[in-house]
Order: structure tokens, then C-alpha cells, then sequence
């Protein structure tokens, strides 16, 4: 997205109109112009904002995902971490899941997205998770030798590969139990 804010109406309509055509129809043949069509926003207003199609998703998907830091609560870092792994538990298997499953799929052949998604939704969740990797290291509760880059893949991997997959749901009963299951060998001690 570009600097500055479109105005709340602007925003809700492109948003509204991009989840429709994308829900309906998929990534591929989400375009400005049906865009522009369905949310009754000039070409120029969306350009004005978002560079392309890859943007307006991404500023869709961050839009649903909530905030961009961990949230902190009296406890725990391991308390705060399986508070976290839930909530991403929760998004993936949510409503939002189709979005973000487009997003991945697509992305697999579209440049622009793949790197929209690394740079503003993944590496943000991947460094709030790492922080309180990290947190539990320090505390005490996980073990100093580990990877924290490969734990985040360890324990959000497997929502993805079902999220893909559609073989079993992503939700936050398989995040937690996927949690516990890599805890038990990341304890300290």
C-alpha cells in the first residue's frame, strides 16, 4: 500500500469487493477492472492507493489477520506462546483461511504476491512468533540450543500443509496439539 490512508468508505468497498471476487472466483481472475466494477471505485481512486491486484489482497488478508505484534499477557513467555500459536491457529482455520490459501496458491506463480506475502504478512508473523520463542529461551522454559527460525517452521508448517491439503482442518485444536506434541522435546531440562 501507498503512503497515507484511503478514507474508510474507499477502503471497505475495495475490501468488501476484492473478498467477494476472490471467495467466488479465486486469485487468478481477480482484476482492477472487475474491482472497479463491483466496488464502484475509479480505476485512479485504487491506483492511487494500491499498485496492483497483489496489493489491494495483501492489504485484504493483513486487514483480517489483526495486529502486527504479539499480544502480551501476565504469565508466562510459554503462556504467551501458546496464546499465539492459537490465535494463529484460529486465522488459518477461520473464515480467512480460503483468502489465505488462495493467496498461497497463487502466489506460487505470481511473483509480485509471492513476495507481497513473504514481506508483509509472513515475515511479521514469523518475528512475532520468534520473539516469543526467544522470550521462552530466556525465561528459562525451552531449551538455549534451539533454532527459533526452524521452530516457527516446525509448528506452523503443519496448519499450512492442512490448509492446502484440506485433508484435516488447520483450526486451533491441531495448532495447540501440534504446540504440546514439539514442546514435550523443546523443554529446558
Amino acid at each position: 500500500m501507498k503512503i497515507g490512508q484511503p478514507t474508510e468508505r474507499v477502503r471497505r468497498a475495495v475490501f468488501d469487493s476484492a473478498r467477494e471476487i476472490i471467495d467466488t472466483k479465486g486469485f487468478s481472475a481477480f482484476t482492477i477492472d472487475e474491482l472497479v466494477a463491483r466496488s464502484g471505485v475509479s480505476k485512479t481512486t485504487i491506483y492511487r492507493w494500491w499498485n496492483n491486484r497483489a496489493d489491494v489482497t495483501m492489504d485484504l488478508l493483513l486487514d483480517a489477520a489483526g495486529p502486527n505484534e504479539p499480544i502480551i499477557h501476565p504469565g508466562s513467555a510459554l503462556d504467551n506462546l501458546r496464546s499465539h500459536i492459537r490465535i494463529a491457529g484460529e486465522f488459518i482455520g477461520g473464515p480467512s483461511g480460503h483468502l489465505l490459501a488462495g493467496i498461497v496458491a497463487d502466489a506460487q506463480h505470481d511473483s509480485a504476491l509471492s513476495e507481497a506475502f513473504r514481506q508483509r504478512y509472513l515475515a511479521r508473523r514469523r518475528k512475532m512468533t520468534i520473539e516469543l520463542l526467544t522470550m521462552a529461551i530466556d525465561e528459562g522454559s525451552l531449551r538455549p540450543d534451539l533454532d527459533p527460525e526452524l521452530v516457527v517452521d516446525v509448528l506452523i508448517g503443519p496448519l499450512y500443509y492442512r490448509l492446502l491439503l484440506q485433508h484435516l482442518p488447520p483450526g486451533p485444536e491441531a495448532a495447540q496439539a501440534v504446540l504440546e506434541m514439539v514442546l514435550t522435546g523443546l523443554a529446558a531440562g
